[in-house]
């Protein structure tokens, strides 16, 4: 298993909703998608302002 397959099932397993992240590779992808789960692209910087740019719909959900 690879970083990025056992990192999306990580993820999955906690009935995560939605992931924010600055990049996500392939392989999380497909995992993460797979049960689910929404991934939003172009965070960066502090968590609380990513978040709060999350909550004004600055980032899209990737297709």
């Amino acid at each position: 298993m690879t970083r990025g397959t056992a990192t999306g099932n990580l993820v999955a397993g906690h009935r995560v909703d939605a992931v924010l992240t600055g990049h996500i590779g392939r392989k999380a992808t497909k995992a993460l998608q797979t049960v689910g789960v929404k991934i939003y692209l172009g965070a960066s910087g502090r968590l609380k302002d990513a978040i709060a740019s999350f909550k004004t719909g600055k980032y899209e959900e990737k297709p």
